[in-house]
């Protein structure tokens, strides 16, 4: 977009102060001309709703008042002509788009406060279902100095400064439309679901002969609790268990010496939100080489995380919760080639989405560290020539289990 100059002209030294500023301006968006007059001219707090942005109203006009009430008319004709309107208050101007008229019914203004969810989120819900009313979102303008003679203003404009975020819904229509939005508001506007994330981690240690964890989770729990028939498979890294909690089936592992308990975390998480856990550490690593002023290299650190780390997502369905899990298990070893001073991180990873229900047990499996190892026996008091040799390969898989539970919400 062309760029544009307010210009600020005395009439005389003497009079630097009282003189009124001449506005010149070439294709100025409205939105642009709406913040220069009110943080330079009017210097009153404003709020301006979606509507109003989204016209794409340009401007040319060349304009010097001698008092301020000229100034209030010009800006009120500016408005007018670009199809909006003033709505003015004991300390705020409201500038909203003119509604098309297709009702002769009287309209009125409501005022409502969201109780759980965005404004934003409402009214894009509701917009459609109300063609002749008109929603108005209340949105915090951030200060800034009078611009000095020849500044000029980002292209971004006044948008740049204006906050996403609302906390006030006001719709302006007629006493149905009125009616109609508060049932509606009763509806939508409830508690997200949430749900609590209870999670057992072990690391099962096996053999090269041994069977995979979930194999063994399985067979354990058929030998011992009978659960064949409460027990799915969804592919070699996921089982689901008709159980009544997960100490039924920690009581069960606990008889194997080759489960070791990691962590038992215990989550809250919303619809729809990743909740995280991690059990490790953060290891600082190098980062981005900036410059600073005088042409320095500046060396930056970051630090990474490794350990096991667990990503749990639920999108909360009527009947039951599509889950998304990714299981990460990572360290961190010499560098061997590239940078040598920044330690390499040694990651193994597995993500997976399955469909589940409320109390069910998921086990999750499938992620595997391997690790060999030598070992020599030899003569007597004679270490020239070992006795025998052997190689031991071992492993580590992580076993997660992990069940959900709906969150009640608090009534009122």
């Amino acid at each position: 977009m062309r760029l544009f100059l307010i210009v600020l002209l005395s009439l005389a030294s003497t009079q630097l102060f009282a003189a009124m500023p001449k506005l010149v301006f070439d294709q100025v968006p409205i939105a642009d001309l709406i913040r220069i007059y009110y943080s330079d001219i009017e210097k009153k707090s404003f709020l301006i709703d979606d509507s109003a942005l989204a016209i794409n109203k340009r401007l040319s006009l060349t304009f010097q008042g001698s008092k301020p009430s000229e100034y209030s008319r010009m800006m009120k004709h500016a408005l007018r002509i670009s199809g909006l309107e003033l709505i003015s208050m004991e300390d705020l101007d409201v500038i909203v788009s003119k509604p098309v008229a297709t009702s002769t019914a009287i309209q009125h203004f409501y005022a409502y406060k969201p109780k759980h969810r965005e404004v934003s989120q409402l009214i894009d819900q509701m917009r459609s279902s109300f063609p002749e009313g008109q929603f108005t979102t209340q949105r915090t303008i951030s200060g800034s100095a009078s611009l000095e003679p020849g500044q000029q203003l980002s292209d971004q404009g006044a948008t740049a400064n204006i906050s996403r975020r609302a906390d006030i819904l006001t719709f302006r229509g007629s006493d149905q439309n009125i009616k109609d939005l508060q049932l509606l508001l009763g509806t939508l506007d409830v508690a997200e679901r949430q749900a609590n994330v209870q999670l057992l981690v072990y690391e099962f240690q096996s053999g090269s002969q041994d069977s995979s964890a979930l194999k063994v989770v399985a067979d354990l729990l058929g030998g011992r609790l009978g659960l064949t028939a409460g027990l799915s498979h969804q592919g070699d890294a996921s089982m689901q268990l008709s159980v009544s909690g997960l100490s039924v089936v920690a009581d069960v592992l606990k008889t194997d010496e080759r489960f070791k308990v990691v962590s038992r975390p215990f989550l809250s998480v919303k619809n729809g939100s990743a909740a995280r856990f991690q059990s490790g550490s953060d290891v600082p690593v190098l980062g981005s080489i900036t410059t600073d002023k005088n042409g320095n290299p500046l060396q930056s650190i970051e630090y990474r995380s490794s350990g096991v780390i667990l990503d749990v997502t639920p999108n909360i369905h009527e009947k039951d919760v599509e889950l998304s899990v990714r299981q990460q298990l990572s360290d961190f070893s010499q560098t061997q080639i590239g940078v040598n001073s920044s330690p390499t991180l040694n990651k193994r990873e597995l993500s997976t989405t399955l469909v589940t229900k409320f109390g069910e047990v998921v086990v999750l499996g499938g992620l595997k560290s391997e690790r060999e190892s030598d070992s020599k026996r030899w003569f007597p008091f004679f270490n020239l020539f070992p006795l025998s040799k052997s190689k031991e390969s071992r492993s580590t898989e992580l076993v997660v289990l992990l069940q959900l539970q709906p969150v009640v919400p608090e009534q009122g």
